[in-house]
């Protein structure tokens, strides 16, 4: 059976859960949408829909202070308190959305607060026509899906693809946002959160994605959010240091472009990468970029994100949740890729921290890779599979430091089948440059689908954290406070839970 996995939630009683962090020592949770594309981490679901899985992957770390009370977090993620007003304008993109390519478009819309939203939807068409659609209510602690489809055929051909901009008033980080692109007979998956403009500084970006096989593809999609023209320029590289070719693009005004990149990684060998710089020179945030990698013969696809390294504000990169055992019957392959971005020779280390079945913990130490200005490696994961061997794994995390500046080393993280049937792609994040430190997320596990959510404490030192779901008309399980050692994580099944109905801290089990 060929699968890819990632999220998908639809209408169910189980709807939210919301992830608390209570401690003496600094804490960090990244904002709740930006795990709904591989779920709670990465994610699941075949695409013949046998079964499925929403993962999502949360950090600790950072600083940005204590929640005030618990009893607050459901209201959404807070960054600072002058910055609450309800009525505070947000402005959300999104550089991608295809009816016409893949067999599903959906739009998650995700509301965190606890008083119902209104979101005003535009559709951009691809050569920058505007198509307003009617405003949404999204109610409390509680999320929608959109079929953009039906958006899509109000505004005619124009609108098959495009882009996707949406209004709402409220705090910072009540709304999360991310589209969803299927298409069940090639067997592909691609997944975007919607970023706030204002919020991100799109003048450089910088990315790195693996290629699994000789017949990948990849295409690169700039778009343009903002109300001038904007000239692109991108250049291409290949493993290990490679140059490629370098194109300029003019983008006028909400206009999208695909960019065909599979000239860039002709003939490649397996196992290889390539790496996409591209500046503009529009307003900081006027420019939106992604790359969508695949196999359409194999039902491998993953989206690459590209980011603008001086967002970063540490030397260090995490991530929860790395699937490193079987799927089924098949075996999977860690893959981690990483590229210096920077301007001098970068030592990148990487530590594997785990915890095994029986709750004792251990780290694998990978081999350092030196890197110059420039220059694309693999880090050697023979240890990684030797420990799988002899060792029963229940949750494994991802650290990667290095001794240049902070956003100089980026990276690609995944877990890969033997048949490359399968993909676990795991998002890395700089602590340090989180805007919340709490996090709310839908859940879904109707049928075979499965929802589970790994915590990571980034710290050297334990900390607290407290979980806690939300369910048919504001019911709430507690799982309450709890304690995660330093480097590790820890994984929630929301299935499990309901399934062995195990009750929360006041008793309470989840209805089956």
């Amino acid at each position: 059976m060929s699968r890819r996995f990632r999220a998908l939630f639809g209408s169910s009683i189980f709807r939210f859960i919301s992830v608390c962090l209570l401690f003496t020592a600094a804490i960090s949770l990244p904002p709740a949408s930006h795990y709904l594309t591989g779920g709670m981490a990465a994610a699941g679901v075949p695409t013949q829909r046998a079964s499925s899985d929403a993962n999502y992957g949360i950090p600790i770390g950072g600083d940005r202070g204590t929640p005030e009370r618990a009893g607050e977090l459901l209201a959404g993620p807070r960054r600072e308190s002058r910055l609450v007003d309800d009525d505070k304008p947000h402005t959300l993109v999104a550089s991608f959305y295809d009816v016409e390519s893949f067999t599903s478009a959906k739009l998650l819309l995700n509301n965190k607060d606890i008083v119902a939203r209104e979101i005003r939807p535009t559709l951009y068409g691809e050569d920058g026509g505007m198509l307003e659609i009617a405003p949404v209510t999204v109610e409390p602690n509680s999320f929608q899906m959109v079929d953009l489809k039906e958006w899509a055929a109000l505004g005619g051909m124009g609108f098959r693809r495009g882009s996707i901009r949406l209004f709402h008033t409220g705090k910072d980080l009540v709304i999360g946002s991310e589209v969803y692109l299927e298409d069940d007979q090639r067997s592909l998956n691609f997944e975007e959160k919607l970023h706030e403009i204002g919020t991100f500084d799109s003048r450089r970006l910088e990315g790195v994605m693996y290629i699994p096989t000789q017949t990948t593809e990849a295409k690169l999609i700039i778009s343009n959010a903002g109300e001038a023209s904007v000239n692109v320029t991108a250049k291409f590289s290949r493993m290990p240091r490679e140059d490629g070719d370098t194109q300029t693009i003019l983008l006028l005004p909400h206009q999208t472009k695909v960019v065909d990149l599979t000239g860039q990684i002709e003939d490649p060998a397996e196992g290889g990468a390539i790496g996409i710089s591209i500046t503009h020179d529009g307003d900081e945030s006027s420019l939106l970029a992604r790359a969508l990698v695949y196999d359409s013969e194999k039902g491998y696809s993953m989206a690459g994100a590209l980011e603008n390294p001086s967002s970063k504000k540490s030397s260090e990169l995490h991530g929860a949740g790395f699937k490193l055992e079987s799927a089924g019957d098949e075996k999977l392959k860690p893959v981690v890729v990483v590229r210096n971005v920077g301007e001098s020779v970068s030592a990148v280390k990487a530590n594997i921290p785990y915890m095994r079945r029986d709750g004792t913990t251990d780290t694998i130490t990978l081999p350092t890779v030196r890197l110059r200005a420039g220059e694309i490696g693999l880090i050697d994961m023979r240890k990684v599979s030797k420990t799988v061997e002899a060792e029963e794994i229940a949750t494994a995390g991802l650290e990667i430091s290095y001794d240049t500046e902070p956003g100089s080393i980026i990276a690609d993280v995944q877990s890969i089948g033997e048949n490359v049937s399968q993909v676990y792609g795991m998002m890395l994040w700089d602590v340090m440059s989180h805007r919340s430190s709490t996090g709310g997320y839908p859940f879904y596990i109707e049928g075979t689908s499965t929802t589970r959510a790994y915590i990571k404490n980034g710290t050297d030192r334990e900390m607290d954290y407290v979980t806690y779901l939300t369910y048919g008309n504001g019911e709430q399980y507690m799982i309450g406070l709890r304690a995660l050692a330093a480097h590790q994580t820890v994984e929630i099944d929301v299935k499990a839970i309901r399934d062995n109905q195990i009750p929360d801290e006041t008793g309470k089990v989840l209805p089956i």
